[in-house]
């Protein structure tokens, strides 16, 4: 395995092909459970996003191995231990559960090529890429990147991220989360490398991190190294790739998307999203080459000369002219329309390629039919090259060129037409730190769930929920999960006095809330509704003097379905 990488200094990437990539790292937004004005948002924004853009880029999405010890980390983030003996047993319990599931999580990253300023750079820095090669091949060491071209680079991104719009929120990547996006595409389904954590240290000890330990992986095209001597194969059906290291072999089965329809609609089209919805990980990555509309309408004229010479070729055939040329002809002219209608507009040629992985072939083969045909029913044709492999398996890192294979599948598309596809739109559920409440099954593989009640209170935000579901559903349930973990979890660390505290009402003949409430941890205090009552719920009871009549008068008018202006 082979990276052209030989230097990478904060989210900067220095390749031996002589050029500079970017990397950021992009908020995933939850879109399958968002609201319609939300997707329509999230749409406006990653089109400004791709108007934006000019030349090339790649949309990395990777679905990160999560360690079951990090979830625990995060449920007991803030919890007064010591206070709270319930729920160190609960986290125990959660943990050993945890550890025999395969948990994914997803991440998202924008990687874009950094253009020489002059030509001085350029000549500079085809000099230093060769004079690396040379050294590199005589074994001799290799200068990394003088400290004053880091500060221009690192400038001139900062410049570029600043010209673009702030609906999709982004940062730099670290040089960790750089170089663990090499171990992940080396060791899918193996004992990957864990995502750092967005707490972790920015930065890595030393200069110029080297990427040589991520190139200790053999490729192996179609597996060729397991099959038999004698006797022909099939080449089409090792259609994935082997890729062997000290952990173990990875079968990872790759795929481009070579057909789309001819029209989009909204919503409908979020065929990226959509791969947030198998209950096994998907890693996708886009290649892109942004270019102005007005740079790209010659070409489209030049289609339309062409398409108007095969019409003349069916002068005198009494059939006519096909079909298909009409509808050729009708779908270019509203393209140029599209393409010429905004100075803002911009032509985008995407390559769209998916990988999926298993232990072994017969999985990954598997994950990828699966895909292939869920696709195949809504106009999408999902292929996997054969003997392409490993050119596709380089496609999907950053700083590198893109691949002869992913150019043969080129999509020709305008700004809010790939904007449709809805990039950087997961399917996550929960908070970032609380109880475990669920196991999210649909979304990529097992993802945990997490939810922190006492969250939205601290960000200025509402912290109601509604259960609703189907009679025996789960709904108490869930909701006796709610009330136990909030009051297990009510002593936090360093707020004197802090506590969970629960009010039930029980409606139920069998009083289940007050069996329920009395075996959770605390202490229970049980009201009983009746003459014998003596202590009050009639929250019209805080108030005194005139203002009572006037709350009550105006709380009963609406309860009573009374007019305003009535006696």
């Amino acid at each position: 395995m082979r990276l052209p990488v030989r230097h990478i200094s904060g989210h900067l990437i220095w390749t031996t092909a002589a050029s500079v990539w970017a990397v950021w790292r992009v908020d995933t937004e939850n879109y399958t459970h968002a609201s319609k004005s939300t997707k329509r948002e999230r749409l406006d924004a990653l089109e400004s996003l791709f108007k934006s853009l000019r030349g090339e880029a790649l949309l990395l999405s990777l679905c990160p191995s999560v360690d079951a010890a990090s979830v625990v980390t995060r449920m007991t983030a803030g919890v007064d231990l010591d206070q709270s003996p319930e729920y160190v047993d609960l986290s125990l319990k959660v943990l050993d559960q945890l550890q025999d599931l395969e948990l994914t999580g997803r991440v998202d990253f924008l990687a874009v090529p950094l253009a020489h300023l002059d030509f001085k750079q350029s000549a500079r820095a085809v000099a230093t890429s060769v004079q690396a090669e040379v050294m590199g091949t005589l074994g001799l060491p290799v200068a990394p990147i003088a400290r004053g071209e880091e500060r221009q680079r690192l400038e001139q991104a900062t410049r570029l991220a600043a010209g673009w719009p702030s609906g999709i929120k982004m940062r730099p990547a670290t040089e960790a989360e750089i170089l663990w996006i090499y171990g992940h595409s080396a060791r899918r389904g193996l004992s990957e490398p864990l995502l750092p954590e967005d707490g972790a240290p920015r930065a890595l000890r030393g200069r110029g991190h080297t990427v040589t330990a991520h190139t200790q992986v053999i490729l192996d095209e179609g597996g060729r190294g397991n099959r038999p001597s004698k006797g022909p194969t099939n080449p089409f059906k090792r259609r994935y790739l082997r890729a062997t290291s000290e952990h173990g072999d990875s079968y990872q089965a790759f795929c481009v998307l070579s057909e789309m329809p001819e029209a989009f609609r909204f919503p409908g089209s979020e065929y990226l999203a959509a791969l947030d919805d198998f209950n096994f990980p998907v890693d996708w990555a886009v290649r892109l080459h942004v270019e102005t509309g007005a740079k790209a309408e010659p070409k489209s004229r030049r289609q339309q000369r062409e398409l108007a010479h095969q019409r003349g070729e069916y002068d005198g055939e009494t059939s006519g002219v096909p079909a298909s040329l009409d509808k050729a002809s009708f779908a270019l002219d509203e393209y140029r329309d599209r393409l010429t209608a905004s100075s803002t507009e911009v032509e985008i040629r995407a390559t769209v390629a998916t990988c999926v992985w298993g232990t072994t072939a017969e999985e990954a083969d598997e994950k990828a039919t699966m895909l292939a045909n869920h696709f195949g029913g809504n106009d999408y044709t999902l292929v996997r090259p054969t003997g392409d492999q490993v050119a596709l398996f380089h496609g999907m890192l950053p700083g590198t060129k893109t691949p002869k294979p992913m150019l043969d599948y080129t999509q020709y598309l305008l700004a809010r037409d790939f904007a449709m596809s809805m990039p950087f739109c997961g399917a996550g559920l929960g908070d970032d730190a609380g109880s475990l409440f669920g196991l999210q099954l649909n979304g990529g593989g097992v993802r945990p769930v997490l939810v922190d009640f006492s969250h939205g209170p601290r960000v200025n935000a509402s912290a109601s929920a509604a259960f609703v579901g189907e009679l025996g559903s789960g709904k108490s349930v869930a909701m006796k999960c709610a009330m136990y973990s909030i009051l297990t979890t009510g002593h936090r660390t360093g707020q004197r006095k802090s506590r969970g505290r629960a009010l039930v009402i029980d409606r139920t003949p069998q009083q289940e809330w007050s069996r329920f409430a009395s075996a959770c941890p605390g202490t229970t205090q049980i009201i009983n509704v009746d003459e014998n009552a003596g202590v009050s719920l009639d929250p019209l009871r805080v108030f005194r003097g005139p203002r009572a009549a006037r709350y009550t008068e105006s709380f009963l008018t609406p309860l009573l379905d009374i007019g305003s202006m009535s006696i």
